[in-house]
């Protein structure tokens, strides 16, 4: 439960003020093969779509709020998410039949604590991953944390025409996104993630983007695990809501991080 649903709800909530850096064009396609739109393109595409970049810039943080589902196990409950610049960030999932589920970086520590695993510090290429997704310009591509982009093929994802980005990243992990033909908006993200039960597929399907604040940010995420299923649900999205007190360690975490060597 709960793998990469930081990863995969940031990629498609958030975006960066800064201007695209360090994404590489897509090679000339073979001759008489269909021609790829470059990378560049696709990804400034989905800023414009979206108009994260000019909404972003007015803001320090945001707080979101929704449901978190289970559906074939019929768990639900509340989920809220606040990232702040330049890459704090925390989400809780309050689960009645659970308890609470935590997971939270502060520039330089990731952890995460929940009812089956209990606290623990992320380490190793786990770290990795947080540290690169966490940064506000990072959700839309932008930034140093990514080592190059490059559009692969035309496929079909989440049930729409898209063109799927090969996304390098600096630490040399790899993921996939699918940008819609029709709409320019990202409509699915795959890649392996990194977890205590090892190495794994996920797979993102990302839909039903609505308007907050003059910002285009998709409401639902259907995260495909292991052949289970979690759900995101966005209700509220409210922008430099979320304070310092948001992103502090629990009790637990610091004792972790006291008795590192």
């Amino acid at each position: 439960m709960l793998v990469s649903l930081r990863r995969s709800f940031n990629a498609r909530r958030l975006a960066a003020a800064a201007g695209l850096t360090m994404v590489a064009a897509a090679p000339a396609p073979a001759q008489g093969a269909a021609a790829l739109p470059p990378a560049k393109e696709l990804i400034a595409k989905f800023v414009a779509a979206t108009n994260a970049t000019a909404i972003m810039a007015k803001h320090q943080s945001v707080r979101t709020k929704g449901r978190f589902e289970l559906p074939a196990q019929g768990i639900s409950g509340d989920l809220e998410i606040s990232q702040a610049r330049p890459n704090k960030t925390m989400m809780r999932i309050n689960i009645s039949s659970l308890g609470q589920i935590e997971q939270g970086y502060d520039g330089t520590t990731a952890w995460s604590i929940n009812p089956m695993q209990g606290p623990r510090l992320m380490t190793g290429r786990e770290l990795d991953a947080v540290r690169e997704e966490s940064s506000f310009g990072t959700p839309s591509r932008q930034g140093p944390n990514v080592a190059s982009a490059e559009t692969v093929e035309k496929t079909e994802m989440n049930g729409e025409p898209c063109y799927k980005v090969k996304m390098v990243w600096k630490s040399g992990r790899e993921t996939f996104d699918c940008y819609s033909v029709a709409s320019g908006l990202l409509v699915a993200s795959t890649g392996k993630q990194e977890s205590p039960m090892g190495t794994i597929e996920v797979t993102n399907l990302i839909s039903d983007y609505k308007d907050f604040g003059g910002q285009k940010i998709a409401t639902r995420l259907t995260q495909q695990v292991m052949g289970n299923e979690q759900v995101l649900i966005l209700s509220t999205v409210d922008y430099d809501a979320a304070d310092a007190a948001s992103f502090e360690m629990p009790a637990a975490i610091k004792a972790l991080v006291e008795k590192k060597p």
